[in-house]
């Protein structure tokens, strides 16, 4: 998928998305799946270092993860492996909820963490420390929450206390 930058420079994510997977393959190997934001607002980045080029469950936690994200209409930009033998896995996404950043990148890592353990048919064990983020930021993306949410974090008055 290609987009026109402020520049009038193409960008095509996909390459865009290679190029994530080559850093986190370089730097973040450790780390078995995640996310993280991006370096444009609105654009997040959630990756897999689980051999996808040779792991049949990485490949299916990749498409139940798209499942997820359509669900939650959260878009696709670019998908990519590395290219140093396609272990680590990137994918560039968007959503309007760039806003509430740090709970866009918690929730898309549960959702990459509970892709990846039903693609390994483990399942998603309440007791599984990203499972107790992920529950808590379910909902915050619901249009009727969001404005709650921004209501609340824009209030400069103190909460009322009860008397």
């Amino acid at each position: 998928m290609y987009e026109v930058d402020s520049l009038g420079n193409a960008v095509d994510w996909n390459v865009a998305a290679v190029e994530a997977a080559d850093r986190i393959h370089a730097h973040r190997l450790a780390d078995h799946n995640g996310a993280a934001g991006w370096w444009k607002p609105g654009i997040f980045v959630a990756f897999g270092n689980d051999g996808y080029s040779t792991d049949e469950n990485s490949r299916a936690a990749v498409d139940l993860l798209r499942q997820r994200l359509e669900d939650r209409k959260i878009t696709e930009l670019g998908f990519g492996v590395d290219s140093n033998g396609g272990y680590t896995w990137a994918m560039l996404v968007q959503t309007e909820d760039y806003l509430l950043h740090d709970a866009v990148v918690v929730e898309l890592a549960a959702m990459v963490t509970e892709a990846r353990r039903i693609a390994k048919g483990v399942g998603f064990d309440a007791k599984d420390e990203n499972w107790e983020a992920y529950k808590g930021v379910q909902g915050l993306f619901e249009p009727r929450d969001l404005d709650e949410i921004v209501d609340a974090l824009g209030d400069d008055e103190p909460p009322a206390e009860d008397a």
